[in-house]
């Protein structure tokens, strides 16, 4: 496969590792690895090296390999692996299911009281502009540093946001008893 530019590796549950093997791919320009459940390692730092021609590389969906992807020093990261890539995008399935666990609790907290319908609305929002920047996120067009600070932000002020509605709710249902 000597001219072969995009590669995308997409629902292999099983697969723990690729083989550096894929450094030989030297024509190799876009990589996508997504929905690899258990794929935790990249080639070796050489193999990778050797693909000069690589410029974009995606991990959406592999849990493991997202966490020493991004985890630029200690014992298990892979940073030095993808270091020398122009653009690598880690959009992490971790995201996703802290968002829908947050909209159910939401959901729940606000089916079980009569005056979180405000925090609700506010807390809809914040969840889609999330959703949004995830989606975002994925567009080469987007600064991604920017962005996630601005992200992370606007997490941290729903979290927060969460947090008081606990209590309220904690309060109203010590009231009634």
């Amino acid at each position: 496969m000597p001219k072969l530019q995009y590669l995308t590796i997409c629902g292999c549950p099983l697969l723990e590792a690729l083989s550096d093997g894929l450094g030989n791919l030297v024509t190799l320009q876009q990589l996508r690895l997504e929905n690899c459940a258990k794929l935790e390692h990249l080639p070796s730092r050489d193999a990778m090296r050797g693909l000069t021609k690589l410029w974009y590389l995606k991990i959406k969906g592999c849990p493991k390999l997202e966490e020493s992807c991004n985890n630029r020093s200690g014992p298990n990261t892979q940073w030095s692996n993808i270091s020398h890539i122009p653009k690598v995008k880690v959009v992490g399935a971790t995201v996703q299911v802290l968002l829908e666990k947050l909209i159910s609790l939401t959901i729940e907290e606000v089916n079980s009281s009569r005056d979180f319908n405000k925090d609700l609305e506010m807390l809809t929002q914040n969840v889609s502009l999330i959703q949004a920047f995830i989606h975002d996120v994925e567009t080469p067009q987007v600064e991604k540093q920017q962005s996630v600070e601005q992200w992370l932000n606007r997490l941290e002020r729903v979290l927060k946001i969460l947090k008081m509605c606990l209590i309220d709710r904690d309060m109203n249902l010590s009231k009634q008893k």
